[in-house]
């Protein structure tokens, strides 16, 4: 039995083994087998997440795909986005096993780390710059709108590009859990 607090999703992939074995009898043998496959998704699962949990440099080894960066990102996004925690759990009969618990932190944490590895994968020729000046070249004096799908801020960075290009600011405050 498992419990379903506001906010939960409870997905129940294999049905409760003590009913199932009294009513499948000879089908035993293909349920254990499910239940071996809801074991293997569970890792598999636990393993993407912790590919993606520390901030560090892919090696080749890893084979991240551009589907893994945005399987993490999709799992992980309603807890980066709505606060909480998210944990996984396989539940066979009266066993229950922890996979992992995954907070708003971590998920912003996670998602920003794939999107970094999905962005090298898209363009692995990119060259990253850090710590060049980055030049003003118009600035509006009105309230800041991190809404604005537009804005007259320019700013020009000559080691990137000559042409001023939009500047858009973000609300730090939008990214802390609730």
């Amino acid at each position: 039995m498992s419990v379903v607090k506001p906010g939960s999703i409870d997905i129940n992939l294999v049905p409760d083994l003590v009913s199932t074995v009294a009513m499948a009898g000879p089908l035993l043998a293909p349920l254990i087998d499910k239940v071996e496959l809801i074991e293997k998704f569970g890792k598999h699962l636990k393993s993407l997440i912790d590919l993606f949990a520390k901030k560090r440099e892919a090696t080749a080894a890893d084979n991240i795909s551009i589907k893994d960066c945005d399987d993490a990102t999709n799992i992980v996004k309603p807890i980066a986005s709505h606060g909480g925690s998210q944990t996984f759990n396989v539940i066979n009969g009266p066993v229950t096993v922890q996979l992992l618990t995954v907070t708003a932190q971590e998920a912003s944490s996670i998602i920003e780390t794939a999107a970094l590895e999905k962005t090298l994968l898209q363009n692995p020729k990119a060259e990253v710059l850090q710590r060049v000046p980055m030049v003003w070249k118009r600035l509006d004096r009105d309230s800041v709108k991190s809404e604005a799908k537009t804005t007259p801020d320019r700013a020009l960075i000559e080691e990137i590009d000559e042409k001023p290009h939009a500047v858009f600011f973000t609300d730090e405050m939008s990214h802390k859990s609730k």
